[in-house]
């Protein structure tokens, strides 16, 4: 089984992955990439680029999401598996996602945030944005919110369906 890193705190890394606000221009680029952020103009990636933290991950390592990281996740280059460990020792898996896109929320202020586990399928590099900045890059740039909406809501559908097949 990989290795699982247990949640961070913003600002500190309480485990040894790679951690950092400092960016390539290869990586401000892929964040440019991202769905929902695609048709910003390059100033404001290049300022998402100063806001948000890098995390790589090896293959089949796992980034655990706890209370202490608040904001938004994009998976700007590799594939990750995002599941709940389940107590019953089968894991539910919500998504296996692939390249610039949205993996994952925690520690929303409107809900107690659940644990989840992102596993690296391959090497992957993800940035967590605060969600004061996410609310304020939605502000600046409202199509980036309306993107956000039905990027969400065909997921949601998505696992409707798949509940209901289990049902």
């Amino acid at each position: 089984k990989g290795q699982t890193k247990e949640g961070f705190r913003k600002g500190q890394t309480r485990f040894p992955v790679s951690l950092c606000r400092e960016s390539s221009s290869e990586e401000e680029l892929l964040l440019a990439e991202v769905d929902i952020l695609e048709d910003l103009p390059q100033s404001e990636v290049d300022y998402l680029a100063t806001r948000s933290q890098i995390v790589r991950l090896g293959k089949k390592e796992s980034l655990t999401l706890g209370e202490d990281l608040h904001g938004i996740l994009f998976l700007v280059s590799g594939r990750v598996r995002v599941h709940e460990p389940a107590l019953r020792g089968q894991d539910l898996t919500f998504s296996v996602a692939e390249g610039e896109t949205i993996v994952g929320q925690a520690g929303s202020a409107l809900r107690p945030s659940r644990t989840l586990l992102l596993e690296a399928l391959e090497p992957s590099v993800l940035r967590t944005l605060g969600w004061e900045d996410f609310e304020e890059l939605v502000l600046r740039n409202p199509k980036v919110g309306l993107k956000t909406i039905r990027l969400l809501g065909d997921r949601l559908d998505a696992y409707e369906g798949r509940l209901s097949d289990l049902v």
